[in-house]
C-alpha cells in the first residue's frame, strides 16, 4: 500500500509528506493535535497524542521513528510510542518552573531521551517560543504547542484569548508583540499548531494583523 493510501486512513495532509491527526482532549473543548512529517524512511512525530491505529500506521509507513516535543508539557502519548516503536525522543531544555508537576512526572516514564536547545533538531530550526520551542520547517511551516492556533473561520488566536474554558481570556499584548517577531524572524508561511487548527499559507499576513 503506497504511503498516501495508508495516510488518508488516519492523517489529515497538509502537504506532500506531512500530515496531522486529532483527539479531543477530556478535560476541556481543546483537541489534541499531533503532526507527521515523512522524511525517506523516518517518520518525525511532533507532540503526539496516542489514538488508537497510530503505533501500526507509524510501523506501515516507516523504517525508523523519532519524536520531538515542543514542549515537556506536550508528552502526550510519547512514552507509549517511543516503547512500542523504539523512537529517539528529542526534549526541549525548559526552566522546570515553566513545567507542570505532571510533565516532569511523565518524562521520568520515557526512558532514553535528548535534550535540545535554540539552533536545530531533526533539520528543523529551534525559536524560543515564551516558555516553549517552535520548530521552523525548511518549507516554511512553523510548528508551536500552546501560545498560537488556527480557528475553524482561518484566523489566528494567541494564548490566553484562545482558551474559551478558562475565562477570563483578554488578549496579552506581550504574546502577541513577541509570537509577532517569531513570525517575522523565522519567514514561517504556515502554522502547524498542538491545538486547533492549521493555518496555511498565510501566516505572515494574520500575524501582522494582531
Amino acid at each position: 500500500m503506497q504511503r498516501a493510501q495508508l495516510a488518508i486512513f488516519m492523517f489529515v495532509p497538509i502537504r506532500k509528506d506531512v500530515f496531522r491527526w486529532e483527539t479531543p482532549y477530556p478535560l476541556n473543548s481543546q483537541n489534541l493535535v499531533g503532526h507527521i512529517i515523512l522524511r525517506d524512511s523516518v517518520c518525525i512525530l511532533v507532540d503526539p497524542p496516542h489514538v488508537p491505529g497510530l503505533v501500526e500506521a507509524v510501523k506501515r509507513l516507516c523504517e525508523t521513528t523519532d519524536i520531538v516535543l515542543t514542549s515537556q508539557n506536550h508528552l502526550r502519548g510519547t512514552a507509549y510510542i517511543a516503547s512500542m516503536t523504539g523512537a529517539t525522543v528529542y526534549v526541549p531544555e525548559q526552566d522546570e518552573s515553566a513545567v507542570e508537576p505532571g510533565g516532569l512526572l511523565a518524562l521520568k516514564t520515557i526512558g532514553n531521551y535528548e535534550k535540545y536547545v535554540e539552533g536545530e533538531v531533526l533539520g528543523m530550526k529551534v525559536f524560543r517560543d515564551f516558555y516553549d520551542f517552535a520548530l521552523l520547517t525548511p518549507e516554511g511551516e512553523l510548528i508551536v504547542s500552546d501560545n498560537a492556533r488556527g480557528t475553524p473561520e482561518g484566523t489566528l488566536s494567541l494564548w490566553p484569548e484562545s482558551m474559551p474554558d478558562v475565562p477570563p481570556n483578554p488578549p496579552n499584548e506581550n504574546i502577541h508583540r513577541e509570537f509577532r517577531q517569531l513570525v517575522a524572524e523565522s519567514g514561517a508561511t504556515t502554522l502547524l499548531s498542538g491545538h486547533g487548527c492549521d493555518i496555511i499559507g498565510n501566516l505572515q499576513e494574520l500575524a501582522e494583523g494582531l
